[in-house]
C-alpha cells in the first residue's frame, strides 16, 4: 500500500508546529501526524490542504504506525482488504490521511494547543515559554480523548 519513498505532507501553516512539537513533546513527526489523523477520523472531518510542505517519509514509520494507517485506510474504504496490495491508489490514500491530519491539527489547536502556540505570518509555532509543562499536559489530553471515545 505504501512505497517507502513516498512522503506525507502537512499544511504549510502547521509545518513549524509539527516540527516544534517533534523537538519538544513527541518522539517523531509520524507520532504527531498519526495523533492528528486519528483526531480528524474520530471527529469524522477531513480538510483539504491548500499549501503543503513535506513532513516525513513513509519509510520512517514503525510497523505499529503502518498498521494504524493501513487499518484506518481499509476502514475508510469499506473494509476493502485489496488495498493492502494495491499501489495504484497510494496517492488517494495518502491524500485522505493528510486531510484527516489537517483537520486533526485544527481540532488539536482548538481543543488544547491554543494556549501553547503563537501565530506569525499565518503560520503556527510552539510558544517556547510554556514548553516545560507541555509534555505532561499533552499526555493528559491524549488519555482524556481515549477515555471519552477509544480510537
Amino acid at each position: 500500500m505504501f512505497k517507502s519513498d513516498s512522503r506525507f505532507s502537512v499544511s504549510k501553516k502547521y509545518y513549524n508546529l509539527f516540527t516544534d512539537l517533534n523537538s519538544n513533546v513527541f518522539p517523531s513527526h509520524s507520532s504527531i501526524f498519526i495523533l492528528c489523523v486519528l483526531l480528524g477520523y474520530n471527529y469524522g472531518t477531513r480538510k483539504s490542504l491548500e499549501s503543503t510542505k513535506q513532513l516525513f517519509r513513509v519509510a520512517s514509520l514503525n510497523p505499529e504506525e503502518v498498521l494504524v494507517l493501513k487499518s484506518l485506510s481499509i476502514e475508510e474504504e469499506n473494509c476493502d482488504y485489496s488495498l493492502l496490495s494495491d499501489n495504484s491508489i497510494e496517492d488517494k490514500i495518502i491524500n485522505m490521511l493528510e486531510e484527516y491530519a489537517n483537520s486533526g491539527m485544527e481540532i488539536f489547536i482548538e481543543e488544547f494547543l491554543n494556549n501553547y502556540i503563537k501565530q506569525s505570518n499565518g503560520e503556527y509555532y510552539l510558544d517556547f515559554t510554556k514548553k516545560n509543562e507541555l509534555s505532561k499536559i499533552v499526555l493528559g489530553y491524549i488519555m482524556d480523548k481515549v477515555e471519552e471515545e477509544p480510537i
